[in-house]
């Protein structure tokens, strides 16, 4: 489209980022735990929740309305476009079949036509909850301790409201060789969908292995 359609565009995004800077609530976080105890096995449980309180920008399309047409041509000043009845628009500057004084569609697109498909649509931007920053935690165990040796198994769920998942599970075991000396051992696995940044595809998922000996003075 016109230059015009440019500026009014990064305008609008330029409002709707400098609002979402400005914009947030406040963030709280709650959690709660429980464990109990029977002779040699302890059982755990605990919940958090989080807000973040957070908004961020959302890009959007809509078609163009009368409105935005008189917007627009009172502020080019040639009164040039028009809006046609399947809701399409048309620039009068720009009446040729792929643009002005283009005969092909190669042309228009190495040229980028003004009568494409895409401008028949304006581009918003909108100020929406961050809800990635929103989330609910919550883990289980199970440990076992006879005399020396000691095992335990634990899960963790990390879901965020946004959709994404983070799940960890993780075996250890223990054995005291001698006072202030233990041997200690995990294997653990975790998995990630979140979209975050650093992963890759759609899952980022991975297995671990550590052991070692311990000495408390």
């Amino acid at each position: 489209m016109a230059l015009t359609d440019a500026i009014d565009a990064q305008a609008r995004i330029d409002k709707a980022h400098d609002g979402s800077m400005m914009k947030g609530d406040d963030s709280t976080y709650t959690n709660a735990g429980v464990g109990v105890s029977f002779g040699a096995f302890k059982f755990n449980v605990a919940y958090a929740t989080a807000d973040g309180g957070a908004f961020t920008t959302k890009d959007g399309m809509r078609p163009w309305t009368a409105a935005d047409v008189a917007s627009h041509n009172a502020v080019d000043g040639n009164n040039d476009v028009t809006l046609n009845a399947d809701g399409t628009i048309t620039e009068a500057d720009h009446a040729g079949a792929f643009g002005e004084g283009i005969t092909d569609e190669t042309t228009a697109e190495a040229q980028g036509s003004n009568n494409d498909e895409g401008n028949d649509y304006i581009l918003t931007q909108s100020v929406v909850e961050d809800t990635t920053k929103n989330y609910d935690v919550w883990g289980a165990s199970i440990s076992y301790t006879d005399g020396p040796m000691s095992v335990s198994l634990g899960h963790m769920t990390h879901e965020e409201e946004a959709g994404g998942e983070r799940t960890a599970t993780m075996f250890s075991a223990g054995y005291a060789l001698a006072p202030g000396v233990s041997w200690r051992t995990s294997i653990f696995t975790v998995e990630d969908d979140t979209s975050h940044k650093n992963v890759t595809g759609d899952m980022n998922e991975g297995t671990g292995f550590v052991t070692g000996i311990k000495i408390g003075f």
